[in-house]
């Protein structure tokens, strides 16, 4: 990769994001990562900046991350959205009517940091993520 991979990390957890944050950075692909702690934040952040690809959280407090992602598409922000969530409700509020849905869905508990890592290098180089532990894509 020539550049660097810019990534927004959204979660409202302050230990889940020090930790991906730290995990991410010691990877062999050269990241930069900017975080935000909500829905609303991430929003602002992504309308001042372009970033190679989103990881949120879904439930959190305020703006949640569908609400985050359903608003960036709105406005035409296209930018790969990876989510990593414990829920296991998120699938329909996410798919119905969207053409450019998330490229992964991720869970906590069940997929690792590992599985993130893929996912956001696999975007990062083709836009896609082709991660074999994902349990939906588009």
């Amino acid at each position: 990769m020539t550049e660097d991979v810019k990534i927004l990390h959204v979660e409202d957890e302050a230990g889940v994001r020090e930790v991906l944050d730290a995990y991410l950075a010691d990877s062999d692909t050269e990241m930069v990562i900017e975080t935000a702690a909500d829905g609303k934040e991430g929003l602002r952040l992504c309308r001042e900046k372009e970033f190679s690809c989103i990881i949120s959280d879904y439930n959190m407090p305020g703006m949640d991350g569908v609400e985050m992602f359903k608003t960036l598409r709105k406005e035409g922000i296209a930018v790969p959205f990876i989510f990593y969530t414990s829920s296991k409700t998120i699938r329909g509020r996410i798919q119905k009517n969207n053409s450019n849905p998330p490229k992964a869905i991720l869970r906590k508990g069940e997929d690792g940091f590992d599985d993130i890592l893929e996912a956001v290098v696999d975007v990062a180089k083709t836009g896609d993520a082709k991660t074999g532990r994902q349990i939906e894509s588009r």
